[in-house]
């Protein structure tokens, strides 16, 4: 994995404070960006406060939106896209003894809110900077809450959905639709729209587009194939489809996305 210097695709933190065992940035993602494959290092919190991105993980893709709160594992492999308005960002790292009380468990379990815990986390961080002692041990309850919750009760609709995303993930490359999917499922393609969506914040149209995407970029880094095959193979009708693609959604044309990425490894 290489190693990146992220102000140049961050930005400058617009600040930073350390609170005993939690030290806080908050970070501006420019627009239409790409920020390579990396891991952090130590428990990872963070608040959507404005505009958008992809994160995309071994098992998993996320649509962050503003609003969103996410929890991520030490040593979780991920890469993102921002969207055209970027992203601002606050990063809370958090040294893994402050969670004793949570339970080794849930220390292993990566989240993603938009309800009522990301609510609570929102209000706990945004615009509260010192934090007091009082404040951190609320936020460790509520994520304590949080993740007993979201992984103690597996409701058939999450079933579904994740159903449904290893069927997406495995045939993107493929014709495939919400259609085909919920055929695939026997259930009904709208009410799999609706929990698909709730569950991973995009559509399943929007899936299919990210993984097509994701998986370009990274033939484009690792492999030599020409540009128009790695269109073919990653499910796009041409050259000048993934061309559009890319141009839209990261600002950049396959060619000079190969040049940059490929000489910085």
């Amino acid at each position: 994995m290489q190693t990146i210097d992220f102000s140049l695709f961050h930005g400058e933190p617009e600040s930073v404070a350390t609170f005993g065992p939690i030290a806080i940035v908050r970070s501006k993602y420019r627009p239409n960006n790409f920020v390579p494959t990396h891991h952090h290092e130590g428990h990872c919190l963070f608040v959507v406060e404005s505009g958008s991105m992809f994160q995309v993980m071994p098992d998993r893709l996320v649509v962050l939106k503003k609003g969103v709160v996410g929890f991520q594992t030490p040593e979780l492999p991920h890469r993102n896209y921002s969207g055209p308005a970027g992203a601002s960002i606050i990063n809370v790292a958090i040294r893994s003894e402050w969670f004793t009380e949570l339970g080794t468990d849930l220390l292993h379990r990566s989240a993603f809110w938009t309800g009522r815990a990301a609510t609570k986390l929102r209000d706990l961080l945004v615009g509260k900077l010192p934090l007091s002692e009082n404040t951190l041990h609320a936020i460790r309850d509520v994520m304590c809450n949080a993740l007993s919750r979201d992984f103690d009760n597996q409701a058939s609709d999450n079933e579904l959905a994740e159903k449904a995303y290893h069927i997406v993930a495995e045939n993107f490359a493929e014709s495939i639709s919400l259609g085909l999917v919920a055929t695939e499922l026997g259930v009904n393609s709208s009410h799999l729209g609706r929990v698909f969506r709730k569950n991973f914040g995009s559509s399943v149209g929007e899936f299919i587009k990210v993984l097509r995407l994701d998986l370009a970029c990274q033939m484009l880094i690792n492999s030599n194939h020409s540009i128009s095959v790695t269109a073919y193979d990653c499910g796009f009708a041409d050259q000048s489809e993934l061309t559009r693609s890319m141009k839209n959604s990261i600002g950049w044309t396959p060619a000079a996305f190969r040049k940059t990425f490929q000489s910085s490894q």
